[in-house]
């Protein structure tokens, strides 16, 4: 289930982490997680879910079921990222920033740093570009293949676990990273150790509007 919501011109405030309105704070986007071992699943959801699910913060649990069926019939195969040449666009000084922040937080955990690669950020940064085209928060937009699809492109299509954060406002690095953090199911995404590789994708849309998406492997 990709957990979607339309980002306004001026997205209401979240609370920061410590239970307060935090100044400049905007919508936090849904976290993906993909363990890779769990079964298909319908897409459909009751009403109930759908009230449960409509929070600033909120956490799509269930899997498309062409990702999970997809991801339980291959193996555990070594990652082969796509070509990362001369070619590839270098990560911003923003998304180097929040690259750097995230790894600064998971080392407080114990875990070690995540290595940026070239393709991931490339696929991040076209998610973060789609969002800001339609200006809507979502892990999977018109026309866009589901993140397992889009993390096989490239060039992962044997990894057992993938992941995606997504946030949308006017915020610094360091302020995403705290209102990601701030959330159960953002931190755990962030703080898992068992991830290896991320790729940052950050695209401006307008003054102060930012499309933030961090895409994980394991």
């Amino acid at each position: 289930m990709d957990a979607e919501r339309r980002a306004p011109a001026q997205p209401p405030r979240l609370p920061a982490a410590g239970g307060r309105g935090g100044r400049g704070a905007r919508r936090l986007g849904s976290a993906l997680v993909d363990p890779g071992l769990r079964p298909p699943v319908s897409q459909g959801v009751s009403r109930a879910a759908r009230d449960r699910h409509d929070a600033a913060v909120r956490l799509a649990a269930l899997l498309p079921t062409a990702l999970a069926a997809a991801l339980l019939l291959v193996p555990t195969l070594p990652a082969h990222p796509a070509d990362a040449g001369p070619s590839a666009t270098a990560a911003s000084p923003l998304e180097q920033r929040l690259a750097a922040h995230v790894n600064r937080a998971r080392s407080r955990q114990g875990c070690r740093p995540l290595k940026h690669q070239a393709a991931l950020h490339g696929s991040a940064r076209a998610h973060s570009a789609l969002m800001a085209r339609h200006r809507r928060l979502s892990h999977q937009l018109p026309g866009e293949a589901a993140l397992g699809t889009r993390l096989a492109n490239a060039g992962y299509p044997g990894s057992r676990r993938m992941g995606e954060v997504i946030a949308a406002g006017p915020m610094s690095a360091q302020r995403t990273l705290r209102m990601w953090l701030g959330s159960p199911p953002h931190r755990r995404l962030l703080l898992d150790c068992r991830f290896r590789l991320l790729g940052v994708g950050v695209v401006e849309s307008g003054p102060g509007q930012r499309w933030w998406t961090i895409d994980l492997v394991r």
